[in-house]
């Protein structure tokens, strides 16, 4: 749209004069091309110049043959793409009906003028009455023929084993966050492409500034000072660290996503995996020449920042935005190389406390959930209140302190040649936004793990593997950033003196806590973090706890590693939840069912696919769950199969002989025994969830303890009659079934 004119048109009985606007050239950009890659002419062309890049690498050095293979790689696939024209915005309705639904305007409106004046046709009202009847028919007719036809297409992709397949699926399963137009600043709302882009490179430039440091502070001058004499050594230090090969490249990358999406060079894990295997050769060399100088390329060091929208309406502010980094991909590689030496050195060393079980191999988060569980549950027994300390981290890793994390690191005692390496990585980061085809302009990251990064999670784990040490005797349970610290008073015979001792020892707790997040400059999120109080008793206690004079929420419910955690430690709010999810996904496939052409195989994968995994949410609960709310678990499973099957009148009785399927007992069954027979090589071997039973052998009074008085106590007495180990129940689940 371009000469565009306005004038003010003086006429009218409203106070508002119209404004018309006039322009010469309007025009519509209506047609969109989309990619088509011929992969194997992609395979062809790499195979036949891999002699010619082997000899390239023997030429230059690793950084320039990186550049001259990065450019080429991204031209092959450039050049082996045609690009389609297609339709940019395709009509909702086809053009017949748009013709017909004009049509019955224009009668509508000349009934309702002569109504206006008076002039009252039956004719017309017949008229228009059956047009909109005939409209609505075509409308309905429409819709069912585009639903089918994609239906089709489904049960067509299913049949040819072909990835689009899932791609068709995800239209209906996967929810896409929205994209957002405007942003909010303040009272003012900033609408253009430039004003946004500027306000989110202004907003994410100043969180990612060099944090202050107070010199008066004597810890952070310490850290200030150690870590300029550490860069110092570390700039001297002529070590290599472990070289990589071929073979564990290889691994890598099968371990990775076949995804399309390109990152910041260009290339997508799809390509990468299509490398012959002299590339990767070439790449082993390359990175072994940066393992050997313990550096970073800096051409990996720079992200691309997209930003989504949080809000599921309204104009979101900056802070309402989640910013996605996007890297080259071969830094991924590279990174997944430097993150086995470094878990190496930690795992070796058991630096990582074993009450965290996030971002770690064999550590899984049903290990936690269980633990908290069975000693929340164990104390209850007894009528024994447990306060729950829930802590949330105030964007955990964006805050974390560069110069804090390689003295930490230092003092544990890394190697100084994974410390360089671990230097060399952070320093000099940059980044830019991107909204639309509007770009910032580029700024440093003087703060924060690179968001993306494989290294990021592990790093931050064990930067704050020290924090158990702050918490005293009391249990801790951490997955990733995520921190619930559970602290159960000594037995006593009154409940009134129970509760003082929990909020002492919570406000303590709460300030020792805080004090780590002030230390390390990790700042904590004071408006989220929030206590629960576990108990028996029919009036809920009321505990006041402070953390740095600011009084602590205590909530009845929280939402905790995926669970709805209640203060009488009941499972029906979550339960209620996974039902309403396997609700919402079943009425999916009821409308994909409606396809005659969907194969009962098609629906059954999109049943164990979609649906099936809201159930295996709640297999390390289910032997716990009272027996009603396991035959709605039950009841709600065979009408996914029968919906899979298409026998909706099949007796409960005989539809698993029907359909030859198995029930879901039998997949409760299996997940337990195979968490059961790989205890000892997960962290499930070290929880309270295992140790719990063993944990009752010396329970009990001995000869000449002078313990009698306490055994006596009757809390003590309902703690050893009332109590149960989750892990028997398990195994009784497993014998039962």
């Amino acid at each position: 749209m371009s000469t565009i004119s306005s004038e003010t048109l003086c006429f009218g009985t409203s106070d508002h004069w119209p404004i018309l606007l006039s322009c010469e050239n309007i025009f519509f950009d209506t047609n969109v091309f989309f990619p088509h890659t011929i992969w194997k002419v992609f395979e062809a062309v790499l195979a036949l110049v891999q002699i010619f890049w082997t000899e390239e690498q023997k030429k230059n050095s690793a950084d320039e043959w990186y550049k001259q293979y990065i450019r080429f790689i991204a031209a092959v696939k450039n050049r082996v793409t045609n690009w389609k024209e297609r339709d940019k915005y395709e009509p909702s309705l086809p053009a017949y009906i748009i013709e017909k639904l004009k049509e019955i305007r224009k009668v509508r409106n000349r009934y309702y003028h002569s109504r206006h004046k008076g002039v009252f046709s039956e004719e017309t009202r017949v008229l228009l009455r059956t047009m909109t009847r005939e409209s609505k028919v075509d409308i309905a007719k429409h819709k069912n023929t585009q639903w089918q036809n994609f239906l089709s297409n489904i049960q067509t992709s299913y049949d040819k084993s072909d990835k689009a397949f899932w791609t068709h699926l995800s239209r209906i399963y996967k929810s896409r966050s929205l994209p957002f137009y405007k942003l909010s600043e303040g009272t003012k709302i900033i609408s253009t492409p430039e004003g946004i882009t500027n306000e989110l490179f202004q907003y994410y430039s100043e969180q990612f500034k060099v944090p202050a440091v107070d010199c008066s502070n004597e810890h952070e001058d310490q850290i200030d000072r150690k870590y300029k004499e550490l860069v110092n050594r570390l700039s001297v230090l002529n070590d290599s660290v472990e070289k990589t090969s071929t073979a564990e490249i290889t691994r890598i990358i099968k371990t990775l996503k076949p995804k399309k999406s390109a990152g910041l060079d260009s290339v997508s894990n799809f390509i990468i995996k299509k490398l012959p295997p002299s590339y990767i050769e070439c790449l082993a060399k390359c990175f072994n020449t940066w393992l050997n100088e313990c550096r970073y390329p800096d051409d990996w060091k720079i992200a691309k920042i997209i930003t989504l929208n949080k809000l599921k309406s309204g104009i979101p502010k900056c802070e309402q935005t989640r910013p996605i980094s996007l890297l080259a991909t071969h830094s991924k590689l590279f990174e997944k190389v430097l993150l086995l030496r470094i878990r190496q050195w930690a795992e070796t060393n058991r630096l990582v406390p074993p009450e965290q079980s996030g971002f770690r191999p064999k550590c899984l988060l049903p290990t936690r959930v269980l633990s908290i569980y069975q000693e929340v549950k164990s104390n209850m027994a007894a009528n024994i209140p447990t306060l729950a300390l829930y802590v949330d981290y105030q964007k955990a890793y964006d805050r974390v302190w560069h110069a804090a994390l390689l003295c930490k690191l230092e003092k544990m005692g890394m190697p100084f040649n994974l410390l360089k390496m671990t230097n060399s990585w952070l320093e000099e980061r940059k980044a830019y936004v991107e909204y639309g085809e509007k770009t910032s302009k580029i700024f440093n990251i003087n703060i924060g793990l690179p968001q993306g990064s494989s290294l990021s999670p592990y790093l931050f784990i064990v930067f704050h593997s020290d924090l158990t040490n702050y918490l005293g005797a009391h249990s801790c349970h951490l997955f990733a950033d995520d921190l619930c610290v559970l602290i159960k008073p000594p037995i006593m015979k009154k409940l009134g003196s129970m509760i003082d001792y929990l909020e002492k020892e919570g406000t303590r707790v709460c300030n020792q806590v805080f004090m780590y997040s002030k230390k390390w400059k990790q700042p904590l999120n004071v408006s989220k973090t929030v206590i629960q109080l576990f108990h028996t008793q029919v009036k809920r206690p009321i505990v006041n706890v402070t953390i740095d004079g600011n009084k602590i929420e205590l909530v009845k419910e929280f939402k905790y590693l995926g669970f709805t955690w209640t203060d009488k430690l009941s499972l029906k709010p979550t339960v209620d939840k996974i039902i309403g999810n396997i609700q919402r996904s079943l009425g999916k496939l009821k409308w994909i069912k409606s396809g005659r052409r969907m194969s009962c195989k098609a629906l059954r994968q999109c049943f164990f696919a979609y649906t099936f995994p809201h159930f295996a949410w709640l297999f390390p609960l289910f032997p716990l769950l009272p027996v009603s709310q396991q035959h709605v678990l039950e009841q709600k499973f065979r009408v996914g199969l029968r919906l899979v099957h298409r026998c909706p009148f099949v007796s409960a009785h005989n539809l698993l002989k029907v359909t030859s399927e198995q029930p879901l007992q039998f997949y409760v069954k299996k997940y337990i025994q195979r968490r059961l027979k790989t205890m000892f090589i997960t962290d499930l071997g070290s929880s309270a969830f295992y140790e719990d039973i063993f944990g009752w052998d010396n329970f009990c009074k001995r000869k000449n303890d002078h313990l009698g008085h306490f055994f006596r106590t009757r809390r003590v007495r309902q703690l050893k009659d009332r109590h149960e180990s989750f892990l028997l129940t398990w195994l009784a689940f497993v014998d039962a079934n």
